[in-house]
């Protein structure tokens, strides 16, 4: 009986061994998978504060490319509305020029006289400071 108790021994040592095995695997999952989802809850904090700090620098960007714009823009108005002032000038001083013109020639047609050149010039000049 000795030998069957002998294997009998040895038997139950290797499935207590087994077992012991079994539950020191099972223990390295358990740790492993805890292990994992606390790095998955750590990167997903990390990835929410990632995209949370992009949307802030997206929206700081944005502000500023507007903000830029809209300078940009309002110097366009200002040049555009420089320039309007400046051709409304030599519109104004053609048009005095032309209505100096047509009242010298009336004159003359009134007048039925020709008047020289050089009064002409002083009477164009004499309107159109008058009218200013």
């Amino acid at each position: 009986m000795k030998p069957l108790s002998k294997l009998m021994n040895e038997r139950k040592e290797r499935i207590e061994k087994g077992l012991l095995d079994a539950k020191k695997n099972a223990e390295l999952i358990e740790d492993s998978r805890k292990m994992y989802n606390a790095e998955l809850v750590r990167a997903r904090k990390e990835a929410q504060t990632l995209i949370k700090n992009m949307h802030e620098e997206v929206g700081k960007k944005r502000e500023e490319m507007l903000g830029r714009v809209e300078g940009e823009a309002s110097k366009m108005i200002a040049e555009a509305k420089e320039k309007i002032e400046k051709e409304k000038e030599i519109i104004l001083k053609q048009v005095e020029e032309k209505v100096a013109f047509l009242v010298i020639l009336g004159v003359e047609k009134i007048l039925a006289e020709q008047i020289d050149p050089k009064k002409n010039a002083e009477l164009i000049s004499k309107t159109i400071h008058k009218t200013s």
